[in-house]
């Protein structure tokens, strides 16, 4: 009897070394989970006083390609101001004064509404408000002044090309004479929105 069974535990072991029988495969490890890092918000900020005079400059120029070189997170609050205009992104703004001013209902998809507080609301600066400015046919009207030599040193002008004149009276030449390298100039403006790119990274 101890010699039959010494016999199948012999063949047995055999047969698995040949790999007649197949060994049980071992339990693959278990996948690493993959650690998921939240992605924190972009914080918002004060505007500057530049993308405050690229405002006024595209307003001008009826230029919205101004407007978009101001940052998304640069916003401006006064509690002081009309209920619904007490906070808002100077971008937005920009766009939708440019759209009532142009009557281009296009302009306003850029308009987004800023978080407001129980102190500061900002309904007044929304798409939807801002396409119904537009459709109602009436332009934009409010005064505003161009920071001229602010604009004009960064649209690349020097001193050397004032000549005698002021920066007020510079712009407005270039303005009356519409100068043909001032589309390209407006392209070469400091773009705040690579540079909040640039500090995200």
């Amino acid at each position: 009897m101890r010699t039959l069974l010494f016999l199948a535990v012999l063949t047995f072991s055999v047969a698995l070394a040949c790999g007649a029988i197949a060994a049980e495969p071992a339990a693959a490890p278990a996948a690493a989970k993959s650690a998921v890092v939240p992605v924190p918000a972009p914080e918002l900020r004060d505007v500057t006083p530049v993308e405050k005079a690229y405002v006024n400059f595209a307003l001008d120029q009826k230029n919205p390609a101004v407007c978009a070189k101001i940052s998304p997170l640069a916003r401006e609050t006064n509690r002081f101001l009309t209920t619904g205009r007490q906070v808002f992104f100077t971008r937005s703004a920009c766009f939708m004064y440019v759209a009532q001013i142009t009557l281009k209902p296009e302009y306003c998809s850029a308009v987004k509404e800023a978080p407001g507080s129980f102190f500061a609301k900002g309904w007044y600066f929304t798409q939807k408000n801002c396409e119904r400015l537009v459709a109602t046919g009436r332009t934009l009207q409010m005064a505003f002044t161009v920071d001229a030599q602010l604009i004009m040193k960064h649209l690349g002008y020097g001193e050397a090309e004032l000549n005698g004149r002021s920066w007020i009276q510079f712009y407005q030449d270039i303005r009356k004479n519409q100068d043909k390298s001032l589309p390209d100039r407006i392209k070469r403006m400091l773009d705040f929105t690579k540079i909040q790119m640039l500090m995200d990274e």
